[in-house]
């Protein structure tokens, strides 16, 4: 209602009164004008919160509001920087909104400094994950100025600028991406009883304190390894004897000294985060886990995918058929580009070939074979992500995580994406559809392609 009330507004064209003729009617106009720029600015805010607070009562955030003003770093004067909306996210993240009706530079400057305290203040430090510059009116100035910030011309703090009217497509985005996570977990553990999902004291209290578990653990699993990986003391044990007592942080040790052909006592410290900044749509990144290696005056960043399953499949991506049909640069007229599409109609190889007889699972894979390697990297590691989407490389993952709990104890796998990769595209196409099981999001039937992992535990 009020987002529709605000453009109704604001971004009709024409809309205004007459020009002032005398002095008396230029002053009263002045306060007039005064007047709407501040009605502007109350709507503008009521539009940006009837958005936050559906998205609140869809379950889709924790929780969202307005900002205290926040001291800058190094100072006890509390009233120095004034963020103006912050959102709390299901994976208890953090998103930071500032919202300006018209864009101006001096403003914008003023957002800028803000937004930089924001950044320096330890109270965002290990949770912000995206920043937002909202503005109400598209105006070319504000264009030319996001077209020079995309093209690396002009400097800007926040992660995303965008126009009121894009935040709708910015959460979507999220949305997804939030609900195919939820999914992942839910098909991992729902079949497991409260006492297996325990894997550790980390998450003793999970089954009777927090109901809504099954979106939790996940979360929970990455939180608990970037915990271990801070641990100094952990590492001092790997460094003197090899191991460290956690099975999690010595397998991950071992895998970041082979790959940077390092020896552990070369390692000064390592510093890892669960708190990866959005793609510039509003999506997840694939990346879970950032782990910074400090060697000496050096810093070098491994990157992790987190799987934490008992189920034999994961939901591992989703997106329109035209989005896959970018990814692979393919024409509307390609033959693959007509199985996406009608994949995405139907929902089902079933439901494709029943309506057509022109469709087969060899002419698929005679379609596809020369591009599956392609899709796997974009589906797991988020290489081929256009441009746009991706603002940074540790964005895309590098390498997987896998935890299986099983009744005779838990396996660990930690090894590149593409060595992963390689095994799966080894596996020939005429013994299965694909090393992915094709399907639709249950509530997305008709517009969106969602795919599944088939868990394999390679050596």
């Amino acid at each position: 209602m009020w987002l529709h009330e605000y453009k109704r507004k604001h971004f009709i064209p024409g809309h205004g009164g007459p020009k002032a003729i005398t002095m008396t009617q230029n002053e009263f106009n002045l306060d007039r004008q005064e007047k709407s720029k501040a009605q502007s600015g109350r709507d503008f805010k009521k539009a940006i919160s009837w958005i936050l607070d559906n998205l609140k009562k869809q379950s889709l955030i924790r929780n969202w509001g307005e900002v205290g003003s926040l001291a800058k770093t190094g100072y006890s004067y509390k009233n120095e920087h004034c963020p103006h909306f912050y959102v709390d996210t299901i994976d208890e993240k953090t998103i930071i909104i500032f919202g300006s009706n018209t864009f101006r530079q001096d403003r914008r400057k003023i957002s800028y400094y803000d937004m930089e305290g924001v950044l320096q203040s330890p109270e965002f430090a290990d949770s912000l994950v995206s920043s937002l510059f909202v503005i109400g009116e598209n105006e070319q100035s504000f264009i030319n100025f996001r077209n020079r910030v995309k093209n690396k011309e002009q400097y800007c703090p926040f992660e995303n600028i965008l126009l009121v009217e894009e935040l709708d497509s910015f959460f979507l985005e999220y949305e997804r991406g939030i609900i195919l996570q939820k999914q992942d977990i839910q098909e991992s553990f729902e079949a497991v009883s409260a006492e297996e999902l325990n894997f550790d004291e980390f998450c003793s209290d999970v089954a009777t304190e927090d109901p809504g578990r099954y979106e939790k653990i996940g979360y929970r699993y990455e939180k608990f390894l970037t915990g271990i990986l801070n641990i100094p003391d952990l590492l001092t044990e790997f460094k003197k004897n090899g191991q460290s007592g956690s099975p999690e942080f010595d397998r991950i040790a071992s895998f970041i000294t082979r790959q940077l052909k390092i020896d552990s006592s070369e390692i000064d410290r390592l510093v890892a985060t669960d708190s990866v900044p959005l793609l510039s749509n509003g999506g997840k990144a694939k990346t879970d886990i950032i782990c910074s290696v400090h060697i000496r005056d050096t810093k070098k960043e491994v990157t992790f995918s987190v799987k934490n399953s008992t189920a034999s499949q994961v939901s591992c991506h989703e997106r329109r058929a035209s989005d896959f049909m970018e990814i692979l640069g393919l024409p509307e007229t390609h033959r693959l580009g007509e199985y996406f599409s009608k994949f995405q109609e139907y929902g089902s190889w079933e439901g494709m070939v029943s309506n057509s007889y022109n469709y087969t699972k060899q002419d698929f894979h005679i379609s596809y074979e020369p591009h599956r390697r392609k899709l796997a990297e974009w589906v797991l590691k988020g290489q081929w992500e256009p441009e746009g989407n991706l603002k940074y490389g540790f964005q895309v993952a590098q390498n997987i995580f896998m935890r299986r709990k099983r009744e005779s104890g838990e396996e660990l796998i930690c090894q590149t994406w593409d060595s992963h990769i390689d095994k799966l595209m080894a596996i020939p196409l005429d013994k299965t559809w694909d090393v992915f099981s094709w399907t639709y999001p249950s509530d997305h039937r008709g517009d969106r392609i969602q795919l599944k992992l088939n868990l394999r535990f390679f050596d």
